[in-house]
């Protein structure tokens, strides 16, 4: 719990208060800026104001954020928290439970007060605190087996192995969020084209299932779906999302499982503004325009241009998704006029900026081209700065005679920060998977390890990774 705070950064930091640590509640903050949950830290909140300003307070430049009685502060801040988290406030004065206490660290005294006194400094400087624990490397999630089974790959080359739908004859697509907010992340599963489309979710923690296999959009569609998981509505419970593969249209639907262990459907929308496109959409999630909620980003699929929509988390919740910059191809130049065969994308904060890049891989039939956009740029609108100068822009293996495609992902490889790139070999070429780390991006193809979990077999569908 982190309550009755003030911070104000007087717009030094994007972020007012952040957590490391999974399932943290912020509540009765007084702010200027919103909360963020990094390297795996997950958040609620509850009776916070994230609309502080220096007017509110006795003397910020002084460090004096006792509150002023005005009526910004009447509306929002004095005795409009909820009681029982703090018998006292930062002064010592006791806050009152009758008429309620107050947002934020300080409670409003109408009477004259003398100036705040600090303790004074310590003789000698405390020893430093232990430095927080990094958030663990994750496994990589690798789909494509023939038999639909599920590879879990340590950065040790250490494999097991999963089977979300038993043996289906095709490939499984993954992704991996904590679904239900046990502080380990879970196993989302769709089934690849072949058989009736299924969705299943397995415990990260010891592999049971948190939702049996369903048809997401019914009739049992054959063309197989993508997925995408992260916490939308930051309650501690990544939703996922489905998305059909070649032959349907670019729906996109966010599913969530509640406490009670059911699963419900939180939005359904056109991902692609096109409802007579056929070639599918592929889906990824990540906070693009830092503001601490995941946005939803969407490629189409196969048939289409590398024509990229990105959605604001959250206004898809609420029903009404909106666009952050207008629509926009992944690739630039004549790769916008001549590709036809869409772009895989993932998400995430490879440069460490806080906010979230974008990572396009070339579709199926393309050449193994990975490009990552700035976050940073895109989400204000500058897409074709992103573009001329990309966070990364090379082909997988150097091959450029490759037409594969690269199914790309993020995962937590060196635990940095950063979000690191993993990328899944193509249709018809020998199974792999190239590990990239956020840190070593610079110019052309960086370091890479190779991961083998499918002993290099040739696999009709690809490696997927997530």
């Amino acid at each position: 719990m982190i309550a009755h705070n003030t911070v104000l950064t007087n717009g030094n930091s994007r972020f007012s208060l952040e957590t490391r640590w999974a399932a943290v509640e912020f509540r009765n903050n007084l702010t200027d800026a919103p909360y963020r949950g990094r390297d795996g830290g997950t958040f609620v909140e509850s009776e916070n104001v994230a609309s502080a300003v220096p007017e509110m307070f006795v003397n910020p430049s002084a460090l004096d954020l006792r509150l002023l009685d005005t009526p910004l502060t009447r509306l929002l801040v004095i005795d409009r928290a909820v009681a029982g988290y703090a018998a006292t406030d930062w002064t010592g004065a006791a806050r009152p439970v009758g008429d309620g206490p107050d947002v934020g660290a300080a409670e409003f005294s109408a009477a004259p007060l003398p100036p705040p006194t600090f303790p004074p400094p310590p003789a000698s400087p405390p020893p430093p605190a232990p430095a927080p624990c990094p958030a663990a490397p994750q496994p990589v999630m690798v789909g494509g087996a023939p038999d639909g089974s599920v590879r879990s790959v340590g950065m040790d080359g250490s494999v097991s192995s999963l089977s979300p739908f038993g043996n289906t004859g095709t490939a499984t697509r993954t992704a991996t969020a904590d679904v239900d907010a046990d502080g380990v992340a879970d196993l989302v599963a769709v089934t690849g084209p072949g058989t009736p489309l299924r969705v299943a979710v397995l415990s990260g923690a010891d592999g049971s299932v948190l939702v049996a296999p369903f048809d997401p959009f019914g009739g049992n569609f054959l063309g197989g779906g993508y997925v995408a998981a992260a916490d939308l509505d930051r309650d501690g419970r990544a939703e996922f999302v489905v998305t059909p593969d070649q032959g349907g249209g670019p729906r996109v639907t966010v599913f969530g499982r509640g406490a009670d262990g059911t699963t419900t459907v939180r939005a359904n929308f056109l991902g692609i503004d096109d409802a007579s496109f056929r070639g599918g959409a592929r889906a990824a999630l990540g906070d693009v325009n830092a503001d601490g909620t995941p946005d939803v980003v969407v490629a189409a699929g196969f048939g289409g241009g590398p024509r990229t929509a990105v959605f604001a988390g959250q206004s898809v919740l609420a029903g009404s998704p909106a666009r952050l910059v207008a629509d926009f191809f992944a690739f630039p130049g004549s790769d916008a006029l001549n590709l036809r065969n869409g772009s895989f994308v993932a998400v995430g904060d490879v440069t460490g900026d806080g906010y979230a890049d974008l990572v396009f891989g070339g579709g199926p039939g393309g050449a193994p081209r990975v490009f990552i956009l700035s976050g940073a740029l895109v989400s204000a609108g500058d897409v074709a700065g992103a573009q001329a100068a990309p966070v990364a822009n090379f082909f997988a293996g150097g091959d450029l005679s490759d037409r594969g495609g690269a199914r790309v992902g993020v995962t937590r490889a060196d635990a940095d920060g950063r979000a690191d790139v993993v990328v899944g070999s193509g249709a018809g070429r020998p199974a792999g998977v190239r590990v990239y780390l956020g840190k070593d991006f610079a110019s052309g193809e960086p370091a890479v390890q190779l991961l083998d979990p499918l002993g290099g077999a040739v696999l009709a569908d690809g490696v997927y990774v997530g």
